[in-house]
């Protein structure tokens, strides 16, 4: 029997081309990923690369000028396809929001052909004859004990973790911005904050009737980045009119009936023609972790989102489908899934959450951490956990508590939003 393993080497030379363009296109970019020249697989991405950095080096902006220039001075430039095929890079993609999750898969791709040059070279020596067996183990543990190395290797040293603040700081300072993550849309709110940050979990946790599913539709609406929602409880129609009903001031009972005065028409027609043109996609069909870990993926790929929302935890499922299984447990698997998508992706994720009835047998029926229902693992994986509160729930227009109970890099707190039931919004109180 003979063993072919002559197929083509792990490789996407669409998300080369991706952070290559998104470099060119936002010079800045470059310093947000951590690839080497021989983490790509083109021999033109190669040379390209490695002039970028070599442009860096000497403190210029990485655009076409200054890469043909560098090309030329070291005879590179027909190496690296010439300036029509820089051009070409340059309008590959319209924005360079995505180089993070290209970069990865470019070094996913890159770590994949090391392996797959240590298995050609493992079969080369076991077919030759010229090893003894035991010199066989001894290479082969050598080389696994490399790639577990390789795959475990996170540390970080306090050099790195200086240039990183340092470049926190420098971009922070340079936007001006009243908040460095995704903001909320509630002035007091990212005052404590300060936005959501990437590769946080946040869980909002309330009763039903709380306005749960109402806060973050207005938050995705207001935020001002594309969002992602996983909606395991309301269809699409209920969510549009939803947001109608915020965008148009138009109650929502009158919306879901079609009580509309002839001339509030003109009015919700030019209110649809904004709805459709925001940045926000829904999935409603998902329900287990993993498929949700995949439709993450793809709006991350495809739409860019920069926040995704899931509707909510407690409806979502794990893996293990056995009849028995404690639902704490599979609680805990998709909490922990929420928190992995957060990380891998680098973005907020937002999971709602409902609380046990037990909140409803005190005196004080404001919500706390013991009430997050079915899951310790939930308050654990959260770095922000924040509950809605009203004095009176059934009231369709009344003050919020929003409590944030838990923060791990920011204070806790609460600060106080309207309510405006009928049209499905929040407001800020006061100037």
């Amino acid at each position: 029997m003979t063993m072919d393993i002559t197929v083509l080497p792990p490789q996407d030379i669409e998300a080369e081309q991706a952070v290559l363009g998104a470099i060119i296109l936002e010079s800045d970019a470059l310093k947000r990923i951590d690839l080497a020249p021989e983490d790509f697989y083109k021999p033109s991405h190669v040379v390209i690369y490695q002039s970028m950095l070599n442009v860096q080096k000497r403190n210029e902006a990485v655009d076409i000028v200054t890469l043909t220039h560098d090309l030329k001075k070291r005879n590179k430039l027909d190496a690296a396809g010439g300036i029509v095929y820089l051009s070409l890079l340059a309008n590959s993609i319209p924005t360079a929001a995505n180089i993070l999750y290209h970069a990865r898969i470019v070094q996913d791709k890159a770590k994949r052909r090391g392996i797959m040059r240590d298995a050609q070279k493992m079969i080369q020596d076991v077919t030759s004859g010229e090893l003894e067996l035991q010199d066989l183990y001894a290479r082969y543990r050598d080389v696994s004990g490399r790639l577990a190395r390789a795959g475990a290797n996170t540390t970080v040293n306090m050099s790195e973790i200086a240039r990183r603040v340092d470049k926190h700081l420098e971009r922070r300072y340079q936007i001006k911005s009243d908040v460095s993550g995704v903001s909320s849309g509630y002035r007091d709110l990212d005052l404590i904050t300060d936005g959501w940050q990437a590769g946080e979990l946040i869980v909002i946790g309330a009763r039903p009737g709380h306005g749960k599913t109402a806060f973050v539709l207005d938050m995705a609406r207001k935020s001002g980045v594309p969002v992602g929602i996983v909606s395991l409880e309301m269809s699409e129609m209920q969510l549009g009119i939803r947001i109608l009903a915020s965008m148009t001031g138009i109650e929502l009972t009158r919306l879901r009936k079609a009580y509309i005065n002839r001339d509030e028409w003109p009015m919700i027609t030019q209110e649809l023609g904004r709805m459709s043109e925001l940045p926000i996609f829904f999935d409603f069909r998902v329900r287990k972790i993993s498929e949700i870990e995949r439709a993450a993926a793809r709006m991350v790929e495809s739409q860019g989102i920069e926040m995704l929302v899931m509707d909510y935890i407690q409806l979502a499922g794990g893996e293990d489908i056995r009849r028995n299984r404690i639902r704490e447990e599979e609680i805990a698997e998709i909490s922990r899934g929420l928190k992995k998508i957060a990380s891998d992706y680098q973005i907020p994720v937002i999971g709602l959450s409902q609380l046990s009835r037990d909140v409803e047998k005190r005196g004080d029926k404001r919500p706390i951490l013991a009430d997050l229902r079915n899951s310790g693992q939930i308050e654990q994986d959260a770095d922000v956990v924040i509950f809605l509160w009203k004095a009176d729930f059934k009231s369709k227009e009344c003050m919020t508590e929003v409590s944030i109970a838990k923060g791990r890099n920011i204070e806790t707190g609460t600060v106080r939003l309207w309510f405006d039931g009928p049209r499905m919004t929040y407001k800020d109180v006061g100037g």
